[in-house]
């Protein structure tokens, strides 16, 4: 799992804050993954005069009572998502020791086979277009729909490139 360090709407949130503002969030593990982090956080709100709530765990910075719960809280938010890496890390392992590597399988169900072969006649006849094949198999999106007619060796006709037009 990794966590994105690349947060604009969170750098936007923090350059347009001003003295008595009061960040909210419904956990505290939305604005910040490690401990460090949060405590680094918490120390330039109260440097600018903003105050923080966290809807979830019921901290509050406005209290003193609730500064101290910030600072548990955030020693708990980095140690579930520790933990959370942890336990995919040896799920994979796990998988892995079964012989299983991850992913979809490669190419198509029994089922998608038989769609596809459906799909494939249909599109040859020329007589219903690509929304209508979907639309009466159930295909929910005509990428899909390609997918299954490249599958049937089913050459596709797609739309020529001309040149652009110049306009006055």
């Amino acid at each position: 799992m990794s966590a994105t360090k690349n947060r604009p709407q969170f750098e936007k949130m923090i350059d347009q804050i001003r003295k008595g503002d009061v960040i909210a969030v419904w956990r505290i593990d939305r604005l910040g993954r490690t401990t460090l982090q949060l405590i680094k956080l918490m120390v330039e709100l109260r440097e600018k005069g903003v105050e923080f709530v966290s809807i979830k765990e019921g901290i509050d910075t406005r209290t003193q009572m609730g500064r101290v719960w910030f600072m548990l809280s955030s020693i708990f938010a980095e140690n579930e998502l520790e933990v959370l890496k942890e336990r995919t890390k040896a799920g994979f392992a796990s998988a892995r020791a079964r012989g299983r590597i991850g992913g979809r399988p490669k190419g198509l169900s029994e089922k998608a086979k038989k769609t596809a072969s459906t799909a494939g006649a249909l599109y040859k006849t020329n007589q219903l277009t690509t929304g209508e094949i979907c639309s009466s198999l159930g295909i929910k999106s005509k990428a899909t729909l390609y997918r299954y007619l490249r599958h049937e060796g089913v050459h596709i006709e797609g739309w020529t490139v001309s040149p652009k037009l110049k306009r006055d």
